[in-house]
């Protein structure tokens, strides 16, 4: 009787050994149930948090979609609902020829044509943030075939937790391959599924970033959440089109924005004021007689963080030949963080907050960094959009230059 119980016991062991499932093949099944979804809806919670920040945002999408065999450009035919701080914001429609882009806030819209404009209706597409594991094509998971023996790729099964009051597997994947964005060098990648155990469906995923810029740490996070969901409801079998767009809104074809011209040099360069980080009033003004560096940016902003060092050598550098280095910064109003964020990057020259958009207007600012070199006698010298290499190489040659001049 004792050895019958002793190996009663062995074989539950090896049973339950057996029912242990690892990481890849809750994956796997996983996969395969997102295959067989055709078409559906959600509300889905996008909480954000991006390199430069500290906060995190939180955006709130209702969708209804229906998978395209073929598309060039999404998975998709859809109709989504983005809303921010509460309220709607934009509605985006793709039907699989056009893309319609509604702005509540004045009942205003564009519609995009893939065939003329492939390009921007991608870029449109980005911004609607579908949730991938219910509407891709292939690789709703964003892992599949190779990728799960990818030596890269570290799959790992962690603690069971409940979501949305349904019990879930939880898997990680993390990927060390390094690569180079925007000068950042990425240490990993790492991948967060739960999953319903007992249907497989991902009911909530995440992805996170870690950087270094140069030996500071960086980090960017985004989870996306479904609140609601249902899948392969005949009611929601259909292509989206402009017919799904309230009938109130003012469509138009879409035109590309065109590009204004910087600053001519020779021109009097724009009124510039603003308060510092304490509140003490700052001008162009102050600086009548100097050659004045202006670096337009904002916190958010990758290629402006990138900058930074070749701008604070330029100021340490030309300091004593009278150059002046003002730092502008039009879109970011949080005091706490700004204080923080100018001592993070240690920021030796002044930093004007202007308080309403007129100089940016007067500027020009149409993308950042935006440098302009004023001279001493206050006229516009030299400008340049965009940061890259060899950016502070021509602003040090114009300044060099201007401080030659009489």
């Amino acid at each position: 009787m004792k050895k019958y119980s002793l190996f009663l016991l062995f074989v539950l062991f090896l049973s339950g050994s057996a029912m242990t499932q690892d990481a890849v093949s809750i994956l796997k099944k996983a996969e395969a149930f997102c295959k067989t979804i055709q078409w559906g809806s959600y509300e889905m919670d996008v909480t954000f948090k991006g390199l430069m920040s500290t906060d995190t945002t939180v955006t709130k999408y209702d969708c209804k979609y229906s998978k395209l065999e073929s598309d060039s450009i999404s998975p998709a035919s859809f109709r989504v609902e983005r809303h921010w701080e509460k309220k709607l914001s934009h509605t985006y429609i793709y039907s699989g020829e056009d893309f319609i882009y509604l702005f509540a806030r004045d009942s205003t819209g564009n519609i995009l044509s893939k065939e003329l404009w492939p390009a921007e209706v991608k870029k449109a597409i980005k911004e609607a943030d579908l949730f991938r594991p219910l509407t891709a094509r292939s690789k709703p998971l964003f892992f599949s075939g190779e990728d799960f023996t990818d030596t890269t790729n570290l799959f790992i099964t962690e603690k069971d937790e409940k979501i949305k009051g349904r019990d879930c597997y939880h898997i990680r994947i993390i990927n060390k391959e390094k690569s180079n964005t925007s000068g950042f060098a990425v240490k990993q990648v790492v991948f967060d599924f739960w999953i319903i155990k007992d249907n497989y469906l991902p009911i909530q995923y995440a992805t996170t970033i870690d950087m270094m810029n140069g030996n500071m740490p960086m980090q960017q996070y985004a989870l996306y959440t479904l609140k609601t969901y249902s899948i392969n409801w005949p009611d929601t079998k259909k292509k989206y089109d402009i017919t799904d767009a309230p009938a109130y809104y003012r469509l138009k074809n879409y035109e590309p924005y065109q590009r204004k011209e910087q600053l001519v040099n020779g021109t009097t360069a724009p009124a510039l004021s603003g308060k510092n980080i304490d509140g003490k009033k700052i001008s162009l003004d102050d600086y009548k007689g100097k050659v004045v560096l202006i670096d337009f940016f904002y916190m958010a902003c990758a290629p402006c963080i990138l900058s930074f060092p070749h701008i604070k050598a330029i100021y340490r550098k030309y300091a004593d030949s009278g150059v002046v280095v003002l730092g502008v910064n039009p879109v970011d109003k949080k005091e706490a963080q700004l204080r923080s964020f100018i001592k993070k990057y240690e920021m030796p020259y002044p930093v004007i907050f202007p308080e309403d958009d007129t100089t940016t207007k007067n500027y020009i600012i149409q993308g950042y960094p935006c440098f302009y070199l004023v001279d001493k006698k206050g006229n516009i010298a030299f400008s340049l959009p965009g940061f890259g290499q060899g950016v502070e190489v021509l602003i040090e040659e114009n300044i060099r230059k201007l401080i030659r001049e009489e």
